[in-house]
C-alpha cells in the first residue's frame, strides 16, 4: 500500500495530534537513528537483533511511503533519521518530510522552493536539540535551512527567515 500526501493544518508551534501520537509511541534509544550512519562511530548498523540472517526471508512490509514527486532521472541519496518515533526524510525534489515511524503516516512536509533539477540530491539532515528547542538543519541549493522538528516550519530567528545563503561572505559576487 502506497501512502499519499496529507498535510496537517497546524498553527505556528503547534505540532498537531498525529505528531504527538507518534511521539507518544516513541522509541527507545537503541531503536533510533539520530545521526548520519546511525551513531557518532558511524557504525552503519542498529544494535537491534530482531532481524537476522535466519529470519530475513520471513519479513513483511510494515508500511510504504510514496513521495509522489519522483521523475525520470531523479534519485534519493539520503540517510533518514528516526528520533522519538518520527522518521525524517527527503524526497527527490528536496522536500523534507516527517513520518510516524510506526505507521508511515505523513506528519508534515516542507518544500524549500529550490529547483531540484536533474540529479539534485540531499545527503542528509541533522537533528539538534537544546531543551524544548528541536531543529532540523538541511541544505537545499545554496541555502541552509533550520526547521522546527515538530512542525516543519522555519525557525524564523535562524539566519534570514529560517535560512542562510551559504554563498554570502565568500568574497565574491553572489549569483
Amino acid at each position: 500500500m502506497l501512502l499519499g500526501f496529507f498535510l496537517l493544518a497546524c498553527g505556528p508551534g503547534d505540532p498537531g495530534p498525529a505528531f504527538e501520537q507518534a511521539r507518544a509511541r516513541g522509541s527507545t534509544p537503541e531503536r533510533e537513528w539520530r545521526t548520519y550512519l546511525h551513531d557518532p562511530a558511524v557504525s552503519h548498523a542498529s544494535p537491534l537483533r530482531a532481524i537476522h540472517p535466519g529470519n530475513v526471508s520471513q519479513l513483511e512490509v510494515a508500511w510504504r511511503y510514496d513521495s509522489l514527486d519522483a521523475h525520470p532521472g531523479s534519485q534519493i541519496q539520503f540517510n533518514p533519521l528516526v528520533v522519538k518515533g518520527v522518521l525524517y526524510g527527503c524526497s527527490p525534489t528536496l522536500r523534507l518530510f516527517a513520518l510516524d515511524a510506526s505507521t508511515g503516516e505523513e506528519l508534515w512536509s516542507f518544500s524549500p522552493g529550490v529547483a531540484a533539477e536533474g540529479w539534485s540530491s540531499s545527503r542528509g539532515v541533522v537533528y539538534w536539540q537544546q531543551g524544548d528547542d528541536e531543529r532540523l538543519l538541511f541544505g537545499a541549493g545554496s541555502f541552509l535551512y533550520a526547521l522546527d522538528a515538530r512542525t516543519g516550519k522555519r525557525v524564523r530567528d535562524f539566519g534570514e527567515d529560517g535560512r542562510v545563503d551559504l554563498r554570502v561572505g565568500l568574497g565574491r559576487e553572489v549569483d
